[in-house]
C-alpha cells in the first residue's frame, strides 16, 4: 500500500533488476541461463503450489552447464 498506484510498475522494474543480476551471476558462474516471460500461469502455480491471487510469478529462470564442443 506504501507506493500505491507505483506498486506495478517497481514489481516490474526489480523483476527486471533480479533477472539481469541472473544472468551476471550465471556468467560468472560459467552456466548457461535463459529467462523467461511467457509462462503458463496456472500450470506454473499449481507447480509452485502457489495461488495465483495472493501470490504469483511474473518471471522464470532457468540454469545449465554449458557443453563444450571440441
Amino acid at each position: 500500500m506504501k507506493y500505491l498506484q507505483r506498486c506495478y510498475r517497481y514489481i516490474c522494474l526489480d523483476a527486471g533488476h533480479i533477472g539481469q543480476n541472473f544472468y551476471i551471476v550465471a556468467e560468472a558462474l560459467g552456466l548457461g541461463a535463459c529467462t523467461i516471460g511467457a509462462i503458463d500461469d496456472d500450470e506454473l502455480n499449481n507447480l509452485l503450489e502457489i495461488d495465483g491471487i495472493n501470490e504469483i510469478s511474473i518471471y522464470v529462470g532457468v540454469l545449465c552447464k554449458i557443453k563444450e564442443y571440441k
